[in-house]
């Protein structure tokens, strides 16, 4: 998967979920099963990045995603910015560089579900006809995305 491919499908995941939220404040649910709580906690994760990402926060965007994720982005970038060390870098970088590609990507991506299994999550999505399947993990400081679609 080719380096702006791949950041562009990360950030267009978090407008996409943001975007079916129907409003910054989520619908208050009065009691909630275990997989509803993990599922609003994913939904949570996606609009927390999303925001990061509209303010420019490329360390709150990182701060997202899993150690995994962050090293794949900053391997991928590494490959025409060697001097690239942290996430919060590349990410940077990917905001500055491909600002029209990633707004046009994010009108094109649509949250289908968000699917909870244990400490697994997939978010599923379309783009362009596409079904994509992002992953998220629960760690112990809470879900995090572990990748791109």
């Amino acid at each position: 998967m080719s380096r702006p491919f791949f950041l562009c499908a990360v950030l267009a995941l978090a407008l996409a979920v943001s975007g079916c939220s129907g409003g910054n404040k989520p619908a208050p649910t009065p009691r909630l099963t275990i997989n509803a709580e993990a599922q609003y906690a994913v939904k949570a994760l996606v609009s927390s990045y999303e925001h990061a990402l509209r303010a420019g926060d490329a360390e709150a965007a990182c701060s997202d995603m899993t150690p995994t994720l962050q090293g794949q982005i900053v391997f991928e970038t590494q490959r025409s910015a060697p001097s690239v060390a942290s996430c919060a870098q590349a990410m940077t970088l990917a905001m500055r560089a491909r600002h029209g590609a990633l707004a046009a990507a994010f009108g094109r991506t649509v949250v289908k579900s968000i699917l909870v299994s244990g400490d697994r999550a997939t978010i599923v999505s379309t783009r362009d006809g596409k079904t994509l399947a992002t992953r998220a993990l629960r760690e112990a400081s809470g879900w995090k995305l572990d990748e791109s679609p």
